[in-house]
């Protein structure tokens, strides 16, 4: 149970950081 919660928690912060970022570069490209 506890492992399966910290898998969940990486791949939400990964999900967030990929998410991010794709935001970013879609506001850069609109700059451009």
């Amino acid at each position: 149970m506890k492992s399966n919660l910290v898998d969940w928690v990486i791949t939400n912060m990964l999900a967030i950081q990929q998410g991010s970022l794709g935001h970013i570069r879609h506001v850069l490209k609109n700059d451009l």
